[in-house]
């Protein structure tokens, strides 16, 4: 198995994405024109779930391509980070803009930066 460490910050950063996707709802980010509506949003948040679960088990199970995706998954939660730090620096305002989800994204940010690191040396 690897080590219990990776698989604590690894199930964190789950987590935390949960909380990532509830913040994004109560800041209505599916209210950005552009981008989507709320079915297209929450179908989005349901694969890159589901994706980040079965990565989550491949992990457990030791499969080199579950510590491929954890590294994918872990970019995934930093540019998280980066895109709604920028979107609150632009826009001074988290509902209804891209900033929705900055909170969460700080720890998001955090998490996928550790979970990189230890993913790497898993490798």
């Amino acid at each position: 198995m690897p080590p219990i460490i990776v698989e604590i910050w690894f199930l964190l950063l789950l987590l935390m994405q949960v909380l990532h996707i509830f913040e994004e709802l109560g800041m209505e980010i599916y209210k950005i024109k552009e981008f989507m509506t709320i079915k297209k949003y929450l179908a989005a948040s349901s694969i890159i779930m589901s994706i980040s679960m079965l990565t989550f088990i491949a992990i457990i199970l030791e499969l080199v391509i579950g510590y491929v995706f954890g590294i994918c998954v872990s970019i995934f939660g930093i540019l998280n980070f980066i895109v709604h730090t920028v979107g609150f620096m632009m826009k001074k305002k988290t509902k209804g803009t891209i900033a929705a989800g900055f909170y969460t994204g700080i720890v998001l940010g955090i998490f996928g930066s550790v979970n990189l690191f230890l993913l790497f040396q898993l490798l």
